[in-house]
């Protein structure tokens, strides 16, 4: 498992940009990033998909998510998945598709935010277990995975309802995703769709079962 930690995802950022950072003005920004800092920027913005391509901050909030206790416990969940076609939605800074490939699957990437995805492509051939491909948007990527990731993003997506009919055509019956929502939250997350009232039904309507333990399965 790639375990992240203060020190290296301020190796990593300091390497990554070059110049523009050294390693204790990285670790400085990581230890006393606040996710308040993504609200002001959303407020300032011209168009939500604007803000969610080409939000820098969003590299900074990646590597502070994978510190917290939280984001190693999902890590934690995957460990047994192998041998598996697998789509990472939402796929951040690349953590969990690292993983998943050093665990011997078959792994594609896909995230709208580009400082991400250029972060995670780099990341990927550093580590020398790269994805099949780190996408920006679904229609680009090969229409078939076993297992799904999505964590903490279905609440940053406009149009919800669309995303989990287009996942559910690419899984045969019995496919998996693995998701953990954020709904709410509203007053430190701006950012966020609410989406609580109608997510059971739109997955029951997509053809997926009801959440167990995160896991939900394409029955239909």
């Amino acid at each position: 498992m790639i375990e992240m930690t203060l020190d290296y995802g301020a190796e990593l950022l300091a390497e990554y940009l070059g110049d523009a950072w050294d390693t204790h003005r990285a670790k400085v920004m990581l230890g006393y990033y606040d996710a308040c800092l993504l609200a002001l920027e959303w407020e300032t913005r011209q168009t939500e998909h604007g803000f969610y391509t080409n939000s820098a901050l969003y590299l900074l909030e990646g590597i502070h998510w994978n510190l917290s206790q939280a984001f190693q416990a999902y890590q934690d969940r995957l460990t047994a998945i192998n041998g598996q076609r697998v789509l990472d939605f939402g796929g951040g800074i690349g953590t969990i598709t690292h993983q998943l490939v050093q665990q011997g699957n078959k792994v594609y990437y896909c995230d709208i935010n580009r400082p991400c995805r250029e972060f995670a492509r780099w990341w990927g051939q550093k580590l020398g277990v790269p994805a099949l491909g780190y996408y920006e948007s679904l229609n680009l990527i090969p229409p078939v995975a076993d297992i799904v990731i999505a964590i903490d993003v279905f609440e940053h997506l406009e149009d919800l309802q669309d995303v989990l009919n287009e996942l559910s055509a690419r899984m045969d019956i019995g496919g998996r995703i693995y998701v953990a929502p954020s709904f709410g939250f509203q007053a430190v997350y701006p950012m966020h769709h609410d989406y609580f009232a109608d997510y059971r039904c739109w997955l029951k309507e997509a053809g997926f079962g009801s959440p167990n333990r995160g896991w939900v399965e394409k029955v239909a």
